[in-house]
């Protein structure tokens, strides 16, 4: 995983597989009430993901703290 902040990059030792990538987007869409599709954009409290859904490539998240 890598964090970003004040525009540097961070890699760390955290990895999340594919079950857990899927479990944050649906917490995700549960909180906001926002149906999944294969993009996946939400706004909860200080935090938005944005999310592509994929069982070829996998899934990918980035969630920005605001």
């Amino acid at each position: 995983m890598t964090i970003k902040k004040e525009g540097k990059e961070e890699e760390t030792t955290l990895t999340l597989n594919e079950r857990e990538v899927r479990d944050v987007i649906e917490k995700f869409s549960l909180a906001t009430k926002i149906p999944l599709d294969s993009m996946f954009k939400a706004l909860y409290e200080n935090l938005t993901i944005n999310a592509i859904i994929s069982d070829i490539i996998g899934s990918r998240i980035l969630i920005t703290k605001k």
